[in-house]
């Protein structure tokens, strides 16, 4: 009797190569840090995976529905909206604020304990699951950074680097920050550098 692909599945539930790329690295990656706002507070940060952005968005959903009363029609209209958008932010960090000593653990008892979080807070936790998901995801590379001193230098020459510097995203602003903070030298052009003359 020949075997099924769901049996030899049910047999070895944990034998995908995700499943045991996971289990070598010790389960799901969490970064510790400060709590915005509250000294001496830490927190675990996932980085949120496609189930929970459904499951965030959903959630965002069923509670402007419940505790708002919204129909169908008006949460069609909502869901581009700063209201839809704040729902989804807490829905979010319940799902990947962990508690630091337990990560297995949520850091919040639920969705509504998260909505007693400032605005400014939630904008530095977002910030900060959005530095991990960079950190672990997006490879920096000495090419990226030689571009993004490139266009700074460019904009500077042509008087236009504020109005860059406005247009840039948050992450992009980061990583000139780092670039400067990690002293990374400038490229020179030697062509633009006088020769030294000497008199003696």
């Amino acid at each position: 009797m020949s075997r099924s692909r769901n049996d030899d599945e049910h047999e070895g539930e944990a034998s995908s190569r995700f499943a045991q790329a996971m289990a070598r690295q010790g389960g799901r990656p969490v970064k510790v840090v400060d709590f915005p706002g509250l000294d001496g507070e830490r927190v675990g940060v996932w980085c949120p995976n496609a189930q929970e952005e459904t499951e965030a968005e959903v959630a965002a959903r069923k509670h402007l529905t419940g505790h708002y009363k919204m129909s169908a029609l008006d949460l069609s209209l909502t869901s581009e909206t700063e209201l839809y958008q704040r729902e989804r932010d807490v829905e979010m960090l319940t799902l990947v604020l962990r508690d630091p000593d337990e990560p297995n653990d949520a850091f919040f008892e639920s969705s509504d304990e998260a909505r007693g979080l400032t605005r400014p807070q939630v904008r530095a936790l977002l910030a900060l699951v959005e530095d991990f998901r960079r950190e672990r995801y997006e490879a920096r590379t000495p090419e990226n950074a030689a571009e993004l001193v490139r266009l700074v230098r460019e904009s500077k020459a042509v008087g236009a680097l504020s109005t860059w510097l406005t247009s840039c995203d948050a992450g992009t602003l980061r990583e000139l920050v780092e670039l400067l903070a990690n002293d990374t030298p400038p490229t020179t052009d030697t062509r633009s550098t006088p020769p030294s003359s000497s008199t003696s």
